[in-house]
């Protein structure tokens, strides 16, 4: 069968759970890989939404609209882990680190499985690829050279999908191995995460096209923005505080969604405080252009600019929140780079207590890349960029793979790790609203591969995926003030 990916359980106790997992010194990274590959609870497929007003909302899956018949890359992924935890393991328990092919070959596959040649090919690449992911985890380093090599030589980063995902994570396992060797230095190799946050924040040209074809970016985004419509409902002086403005669109449709709801005349005034830490002047051209927007809607508005050097120099200050005023937080994305910093994680979330906002609805990565062991990482990133399907976040890639550290500032955990976390701060989780979840409905539709994006519920957050994989979480909090 068709081994289910693992879904990661991270202790939760008074210490923030983001940042400590228990690690077992003795278990070998060959023991660590079969485990994942082989035990766990299957992916959700979110093709139910449930709200807690007990009404429901049926949007069905791909599985059930659309039947190709031909297996996902994530498909192949696991049953390449079938091939390597049959290979790797022995009869008796452990793993034979020495052992390096044992499979049927290719011709057997296709026919006892039911892959093309061409589908046998990516599965028995995949596999050389978590067979050198092993070794570099045990430090077989000359091992591991020798499968990267055949990996660089067979994938392709403008090849089919497999092929794209051996290439990024066959060349961070290359840069880790180099980095342990001594053969590249590590403090030269890694980009760092100033080069993931500006790709997050002023997306270059081939993740806009992205976003445009496939739909759950805007799907969550969409979902968002009508949470904040929803929380600041009535209120006559909005404050919304942005830490991700990108280039404001999301805020244009806030603006139309005041005038399509007939509140345009009971605001007396809009304001967007955006925080960032780079890129001046394309913030300031994203003020302009709101400017210019709220203009034409005949709404009054005002755009405060918020340069910092760190986001953990945030004061309320620096917000300028006026008596009367509705504020409400989004964060697209932002806790994910302050995982590495539990000291600045805990400031940014003081400071924003400290604004009592109405609501702060956060966008995050609804997967677990934190983990301190190099093999649980890989796996759990390669099957989620399996589900973005072409490898976008490419440097992501390899500052979660490759690095370790303070150099790994790029890390995700999963909504159950949060929710733990906010707890904290006395935040509790909001219903989102039937009108998000039809939102996040109709924005789907619009996109021609809309039967491959899946939509669900996980308590109270909405869980947007691709092929039943999920992507992005989208979650709405209040904070007690008692």
């Amino acid at each position: 069968g068709i081994f289910t990916q693992r879904q990661f359980l991270l202790n939760d106790d008074a210490s923030p759970p983001i940042l400590h997992h228990a690690a077992n010194p003795d278990h070998s990274s060959s023991a660590a890989l079969f485990d994942l590959l082989r035990s766990g609870a299957p992916i959700r497929n979110q093709s139910n939404i449930t709200s807690s007003n007990s009404s429901n909302i049926t949007i069905q899956s791909a599985a059930e609209e659309e039947d190709s018949g031909r297996p996902s890359t994530e498909d192949l992924l696991r049953i390449a882990g079938a091939r390597f935890i049959q290979s790797s393991w022995k009869p008796g328990g452990g793993s034979d680190t020495n052992n390096t092919n044992n499979n049927p070959p290719l011709d057997d596959l296709s026919s006892a499985v039911g892959l093309s040649d061409e589908e046998a090919r990516s599965v028995e690449l995949a596999e050389s690829l978590l067979t050198a992911a092993e070794k570099v985890g045990d430090g077989q380093y000359d091992k591991a050279s020798i499968l990267l090599t055949e990996c660089e030589l067979r994938s392709d980063p403008e090849g089919d999908p497999v092929q794209r995902l051996v290439h990024y994570f066959g060349r961070a396992l290359r840069e880790k191995t180099d980095r342990e060797t001594g053969k590249q230095q590590k403090c030269c190799s890694l980009a760092g995460p100033e080069k993931v946050e500006e790709i997050l924040m002023f997306p270059r040209r081939c993740f806009l096209e992205f976003y445009d074809k496939v739909p759950f970016g805007q799907v969550s985004e969409f979902a968002a923005i009508q949470a904040v419509v929803d929380s600041v409902c009535g209120s006559r002086r909005i404050h919304i505080v942005d830490f991700n403005i990108k280039n404001g669109e999301q805020w244009t449709i806030f603006m139309q969604a005041l005038v399509s709801r007939d509140e345009v005349q009971s605001v007396d005034h809009l304001k967007i405080s955006a925080v960032g830490i780079r890129s001046r002047d394309v913030m300031e051209e994203t003020a302009q252009r709101l400017v210019d927007f709220a203009r034409t809607m005949a709404l009054s508005f005002s755009f405060n600019l918020v340069m910092l050097d760190d986001f953990a120099d945030l004061k309320e200050d620096t917000l300028a929140v006026e008596p009367g005023e509705t504020v409400a937080v989004l964060s697209e994305y932002l806790l994910t780079t302050l995982v590495a910093h539990s000291d600045k994680l805990d400031r940014v979330m003081k400071t924003i207590a400290t604004l009592n906002p109405c609501v702060m609805v956060v966008t995050e990565v609804e997967s677990n890349h934190n983990s301190p062991v190099l093999i649980n990482r890989f796996v759990e990133s390669l099957f989620y960029a399996s589900a973005y399907f072409d490898c976008v976040f490419g440097e992501g890639s390899r500052i979660i793979v490759a690095a370790e550290g303070e150099e790994r500032a790029f890390r995700s955990v999963k909504m159950e790790v949060w929710r733990a976390y906010f707890r904290r701060f006395g935040m509790e989780e909001a219903d989102l609203s039937l009108s998000c979840l039809y939102q996040a409905e109709l924005v789907t539709k619009k996109f021609t591969c809309w039967r491959h994006c899946t939509i669900g519920v996980d308590g109270k957050s909405l869980i947007v995926g691709w092929k039943g994989t999920p992507i992005h979480s989208v979650t709405a909090w209040k904070f007690n003030c008692e």
